[in-house]
């Protein structure tokens, strides 16, 4: 003891003597002492004295008037309920589209100043369009997070560039870089409800084994989990609680009994259903009594102008999209009981944003079995849809519903998702809850709002200020507005005054009531745009929101000078937010990526979850793969090499019988499956499949020939195969097949059907020289 005496004591002595020492290099004792005396930071940090749990929903694809609170056809008793309970938004904006609104929810900027001016699939070398989330704007779980709060993301991200969605990371763009604790979800902006392409923490992960599997039942698990446990250890700690599940997305999936709740109900065709909905709304008054509807955009078909058969297929699919939505309700209903389970709900603000975007026209004219094929040109036979109607919605398809009935979930407005000209792009419902100081249960309120709020009116809530410097990095300020001076007045002033539009070159710009509107070239049920229309040849529009709700009467004839005023308003903004310069969709844009133009590639066993836009560029060029293995003995079985998934893609694998095997899909156009005569024997092997190419252009068809050791085991053609992708969702893997199967495993199979009983040395992959560029 007198030891540890003696140690303190010379401790003491040595600290005084360096605290009285001289000035040296530059610094006086008294500049040393301040130094020496500067406190830590707290080893804990508390988030302020009665700050407020925080849960955001984000639904996806979601219009105005798809849900029953604002008027729709599918049965959302939770917002319902929650609507009841505190307020309703209806003058709620969204950016247009997904990748964008969600980087302005969270960072509480406009999404081109931040970086991720268009969704990730389409980004570009613009700066405002990288899709790179700027350091300079903290998102709301980075800033949360260090104010106290546990944070967790649970769902869709498609916030992480492309070439940095691989196990090379780097990570800081994925969810657990940017303020999340938690992630468990997916990274891109669709996946298979059934089987899908799941990530927890940044590590590729298979969804639970069973039967009866749906992703959104899985998220809300994961979540209440995830709350459970943090009330457990730290209950006196708010938490911050991102859901975000995939749905209403493409692909259209749903439990069998929830779509057919809807059966016969959409018989009406969707021009009838538009009439329905505004008189709902009315009655509801979630719009004015003097709502009118705008027309039917030119393009789409008028329901009576459907044959029999379309007929069928369409309302067969508006009844999966209900059933969908319907069904997620319901699992945001069980994070809600969870909350009051726990007593956390009083001190709960709980924001349910209804959709991303407008409704999705993505699907079509007429609709999709399979939605992906049928956006590159791939086109379906209408006879098989009316053959496989049942199955609508389910584990064997991959569906989306005609794009007019994307539109009809807009009503009252003009347009669907990517529109962001217009209301039927950009105006979404919210509904916000907080019993401990929202009182006014059931209120409506009108005031302009956009996503950016969320941001800001949570900062509020919680009693915090936005940031400064974030970890060294001087913020840029927030673009949004505090939505919490609107809980207690209906009638208070609107704050958000001002605000710009703007995607694939379709703008608008809003201020003090007006609007002024211009579609630019790109049709939203034409995915893949190549119009080179010039943006001085837009017709600008007008519009006074204040009197006219679903903007339907355009005064740019009776006011040139607003107009004009407003167009110069819109420069100024989008000089401000890295909008300039104007383009339209952009197609093969010069951005990093994990390919590198490389055309042999070697991967080992391990390398799972790799993007398609990582993989090796297959697609309209001949191509081989070369698996080398070593089996000890006949058990080999399993995946060598997958892409892609079930709608299309392939895969090379030992089937139960321990034979190589071969399956390529291209969507609904065709199929290649080829089998070896004899299982592989002890020893080495290499197993190759050779994809000779047609050429002659884009989509042609071509031959695939299996061997083993170099002998022939089988071939077998298609007649077209994608032009430019088998999925966005999907990934490269070997070993074993993440997400849904892309080969046809054994029904007994483990998820993901994993290589056992051998080793996988290698696989090569060879491009030979493409007849044509990259789509």
């Amino acid at each position: 003891m007198p030891s540890m005496v003696r140690l303190a004591r010379d401790t003491a002595l040595v600290l005084t003597a360096l605290m009285s020492m001289p000035a040296a290099f530059g610094q006086t004792a008294a500049s040393s002492a301040v130094r020496v005396a500067a406190p830590a930071p707290p080893l804990q940090v508390q988030a302020p004295k009665g700050a407020p749990n925080v849960v955001v929903v984000l639904l996806d694809d979601v219009g105005f008037a798809a849900s029953s609170t604002f008027g729709g056809p599918a049965e959302t008793p939770v917002l319902d309920a929650l609507a009841r309970e505190g307020l309703r938004y209806n003058r709620f904006h969204t950016t247009g589209i997904c990748s964008p609104t969600r980087a302005a929810l969270l960072s509480g900027r406009n999404a081109h100043a931040v970086g991720i001016g268009a969704v990730m699939n389409s980004a570009d070398e613009r700066p405002g369009y990288q899709g790179v989330h700027a350091r300079d704007a903290a998102t709301m779980a980075e800033i949360l997070r260090d104010n106290g709060y546990n944070t967790a993301a649970f769902g869709k991200w498609h916030q992480t560039p492309d070439w940095e969605i691989s196990q090379s990371g780097p990570f800081d763009r994925w969810p657990t870089g940017q303020g999340f604790e938690k992630f468990y979800g997916f990274l891109g902006g669709e996946t298979d409800q059934f089987e899908p392409t799941l990530i927890e923490g940044t590590t590729p992960v298979m969804r639970p084994a069973g039967k009866g599997y749906h992703l959104t039942e899985d998220l809300a698990n994961r979540a209440i989990a995830w709350m459970r446990v943090q009330h457990s250890v730290t209950p006196e700690k708010p938490f911050f609680l991102y859901f975000a599940p995939g749905a209403t997305h493409a692909p259209l999936q749903a439990p069998g009994e929830w779509i057919e709740k809807y059966r016969g109900r959409f018989e009406q065709g969707w021009d009838r259903l538009r009439e329905e909905i505004l008189a709902r709304q009315k009655e509801l008054g979630v719009v004015p009594k003097g709502t009118v509807l705008t027309p039917r955009p030119e393009g789409l078909p008028a329901w009576e102008a459907l044959g029999a058969d379309d007929k069928k297929i369409a309302s067969r699919l508006m009844e999966v999209y209900a059933g969908f939505l319907a069904h997620t309700d319901a699992q945001v209903g069980r994070i809600v009981q969870a909350l009051k389970e726990a007593g956390e709900f009083d001190n709960t603000l709980f924001v349910y944003i209804v959709g991303d975007n407008g409704g999705s026209a993505e699907g079509g004219m007429l609709g999709s079995l399979n939605y992906m094929g049928a956006i590159q040109g791939l086109q379906e036979d209408r006879a098989q849809m009316l053959g496989r109607l049942e199955s609508f919605g389910g584990p064997a398809t991959y569906p989306h519903y005609p794009a007019a009935w994307a539109w009809a979930m807009d009503t009252p407005f003009q347009w669907t998702k990517s529109v962001a000209s217009h209301l039927g792009g950009t105006r979404n419902p919210m509904v916000i809850t907080w019993p401990k100081r929202i009182h006014d249960h059931g209120g409506l309120r009108s005031q302009f709002g956009h996503v950016n709020d969320i941001l800001p009116t949570v900062l509020e809530a919680a009693g915090l200020d936005a940031p400064a410097v974030f970890q060294g990095i001087r913020q840029k300020p927030l673009d949004g507005t505090s939505l919490v001076y609107s809980f207690a007045d209906a009638k208070a002033p609107e704050r958000h005054t001002t605000q710009y539009f703007e995607i694939f070159g379709h703008r608008a710009i809003y201020h003090e009531g007006w609007m002024a509107s211009a579609f630019h070239a790109r049709l939203p049920w034409q995915v893949i745009s190549m119009s080179q229309k010039p943006f001085e040849s837009d017709r600008w529009e007008l519009y006074d929101l204040r009197r006219d709700f679903s903007q339907a009467h355009d005064l740019a004839a009776k006011e040139p000078e607003r107009l004009e005023a407003l167009q110069a308003l819109f420069m100024q903004e989008a000089e401000r937010n890295q909008v300039l310069p104007l383009k339209g969709q952009v197609l093969n844009a010069k951005l990093p990526s994990l390919t590198g133009g490389r055309t042999e590639f070697t991967y080992y066993s391990g390398a799972v979850g790799i993007p398609e836009k990582g993989a090796p560029p297959i697609f309209n060029r001949s191509w081989s793969v070369s698996a080398t293995i070593e089996v000890p003995g006949s058990e080999a079985r399993g995946v060598i090499a997958a892409m892609g998934g079930a709608p299309a893609g392939w895969s090379l694998y030992l089937d139960s019988e321990g034979k190589p095997a071969f399956h390529y899909r291209a969507f609904e156009a065709g199929s290649i499956e080829l089998a070896g005569g004899k299982p592989l024997g002890a020893g080495r092997h290499v197993v190759q499949v050779d994809f000779d190419y047609d050429g002659g252009g884009f989509g042609k068809g071509g031959t695939a020939r299996l061997t083993l050791d170099g002998e022939p085991q089988g071939e077998g053609r298609v007649a077209t195969t994608p032009p430019a992708y088998f999925s966005i969702n999907e990934t490269f893997d070997i070993g074993l097949d993440t997400g849904s199967a892309a080969g046809r495993y054994p029904s007994d199979a483990a998820p993901g059907y994993p290589f056992s009983g051998g080793r996988i040395e290698r696989v090569d992959v060879r491009l030979r020289a493409a007849t044509v560029g990259r789509l």
